[in-house]
């Protein structure tokens, strides 16, 4: 497995390609991941299929779970929360300025 890394040409950002993120990875892996993270902030990767058990399994390699004493989190899985909006929905989007999350909390 090797990870190719394509900077997006923009102030941050990057996509990430030749990883299956479905599947547990090497430690190398990861560490190619964390240091992409912090060289380029936000990262993407295509064409994944994830399931809701390889999503927390990989938000794991980078940290313990927060606590969010606001949002439902989804049934099963109570590390993840559903962020969706129908179509036709018109009200104005929750959260859609910058904002930051858990600083309120002791250890944000």
């Amino acid at each position: 497995m090797t990870l190719e890394i394509t900077p997006s040409g923009q102030a941050c950002g990057a996509e990430i390609r030749g990883v299956d993120l479905s599947a547990p990875l090497p430690a190398e892996i990861v560490a190619g991941i964390r240091a992409a993270w912090l060289e380029h902030q936000v990262l993407s990767f295509p064409d994944q299929s994830m399931s809701d058990a390889d999503l927390e399994r990989f938000t794991l390699y980078f940290g313990p779970f927060g606590e969010d004493p606001f949002i439902a989190s989804i049934p099963g899985h109570q590390h993840i929360i559903a962020v969706q909006r129908a179509a036709d929905e018109t009200a104005p989007i929750f959260a859609e300025s910058w904002h930051t999350d858990w600083s309120f909390q002791a250890a944000p």
